[in-house]
C-alpha cells in the first residue's frame, strides 16, 4: 500500500480532471530533456537513479505558456489505523 515508483504507470494516483488545471506527466530525464528546454527539472530519479526512471512531473509552463494555474494529484485512500 502506497508504494510506486512510476516506473510502470501512475499505480492509484490520478491527476485532477479539471480543464483548468495543468497537467501531471510521467517521464524520465531523458525524456524531458528532449522536449523541455529548462534546466529546472530532475536528471535521474530516485528509484534507478539514472536518466531513464520515471517521475510525475507538474510545470504549470510545460507545453503552455499559462502561468499561476493549479493542479491537484489524488491518492488512493490510506486508513491510519491499517498502517500503526
Amino acid at each position: 500500500y502506497g508504494a510506486c515508483n512510476f516506473e510502470q504507470d501512475l499505480c492509484a494516483w490520478t491527476p485532477s480532471s479539471n480543464p483548468k488545471h495543468f497537467d501531471w506527466y510521467r517521464l524520465s530525464a531523458k525524456q524531458i530533456g528532449l522536449f523541455y528546454n529548462g534546466t529546472n527539472y530532475p536528471s535521474k530519479d530516485t528509484t534507478t537513479n539514472n536518466a531513464y526512471g520515471h517521475f510525475l512531473w507538474a510545470a504549470s509552463d510545460f507545453r503552455n505558456s499559462s502561468v499561476n494555474k493549479t493542479s491537484t494529484l489524488f491518492s488512493e485512500i490510506f486508513l491510519a489505523y491499517k498502517y500503526q
